[in-house]
């Protein structure tokens, strides 16, 4: 772990629970201290096209089943759908986004296809999140 001014930066190696010849590296920048430096070119410039993922957990929990009916009742075509019964987990794939917003109770994330900058990366976030504006479940 490292700690700077700005974040930390946290690296772990692990066996995949799957295949114990195989490491999982995970590459985390946690605890941010002046989020708007995020969208600096010198923090993408550190980072390069290393992360795939960002990861937010929520100040309360999500109701997920309010949540999936929100969407439903909008009828949006370039929006794609997909949970469990229960609504402990729910998948939502947007037109245009080569990834996915995935959501639990206690955290969201979108994961894309590839990895990006650091920007491009929180910045796919942020337009992901605006389509679900009105929608206080979260």
């Amino acid at each position: 772990m490292i700690t700077t001014p700005l974040f930390d930066y946290q690296i772990r190696a692990s066996l995949a629970s799957d295949n114990a010849a195989e490491v999982q590296w995970r590459r985390q920048v946690t605890a941010f201290r002046r989020p708007q430096e995020l969208f600096s070119s010198a923090f993408s410039s550190v980072f390069g096209n290393l992360f795939d993922t960002v990861e937010l957990i929520p100040p309360s929990a999500i109701d997920l089943a309010e949540f999936i009916d929100r969407i439903e009742d909008r009828d949006v075509s370039t929006i794609t759908l997909e949970y469990d019964r229960r609504a402990t987990w729910c998948h939502i794939s947007l037109q245009g986004i080569s990834g996915q917003m995935r959501l639990t109770q206690d955290r969201m994330s979108l994961v894309l296809a590839e990895p990006q900058s650091p920007t491009r990366l929180l910045e796919a976030f942020l337009h992901v999140r605006a389509h679900f504006s009105g929608i206080e479940c979260f």
